[in-house]
């Protein structure tokens, strides 16, 4: 999905990584209803209250809260989220353990290798590299890994999609904004 696909980038950045309430459950901005008070409209450009589970409010209080609970909250709360393995959620979790894990995450070094929609860098430590391939498009793409990759030996570590080749391939069929993050065994080939 799309919101993996932005939480892939922001965790594989070189940036220091800065959630936004309710980014690791899909939650988006409160859409606004001609029933709002106008005094209220200043104030919906911000978020709507965190959605924990799928009670009156979202169980963000039992009083009125402060704007209206977004109507995605029966779906997009922590709760029902944590209890789907394929859910923005559990992706965050992931994503955010391969980066507290990795140091070529959170000091390496950063070689862009991207060719048109698909994004393709290496992340690399003295200790590891991880080559990180993503579909940017709403569209599949078949996607032809640069040459110096061929001779890598790879295993996938991560993927947004529940089924996908763990191997890395010089021709790969990408999805809408599939990424994979590979971890790379064998020296890589130097560029001309």
């Amino acid at each position: 999905s799309a919101a993996t696909f932005l939480a892939t980038i922001l965790m594989t950045s070189t940036a220091t990584p800065i959630l936004y309430q309710g980014e690791e459950l899909g939650m988006i901005d409160f859409r606004r209803e001609k029933t709002v008070p106008e005094q209220t409209l200043a104030l919906l450009h911000a978020r709507s209250p965190f959605q924990w589970d799928n009670n009156p409010n979202a169980a963000f209080t039992t009083a009125i809260p402060h704007l209206p609970v977004n109507e995605s909250y029966h779906r997009l709360n922590v709760i029902s989220e944590a209890q789907d393995k394929d859910s923005i959620l559990c992706f965050y979790q992931k994503i955010i353990a391969l980066r507290k894990a990795s140091t070529a995450l959170t000091f390496g070094s950063f070689r862009d290798f991207t060719q048109g929609n698909v994004l393709t860098f290496i992340r690399e430590s003295e200790t590891e590299r991880l080559l990180v391939i993503a579909n940017a498009s709403p569209k599949p793409i078949n996607y032809k890994v640069p040459l110096s990759f061929n001779d890598s030996t790879a295993y996938c570590e991560l993927c947004n999609y529940p089924i996908y080749s763990k191997a890395l391939h010089s021709t790969m069929g990408l999805r809408p904004y599939e990424i994979r993050i590979f971890r790379l065994k064998s020296k890589l080939l130097q560029l001309n």
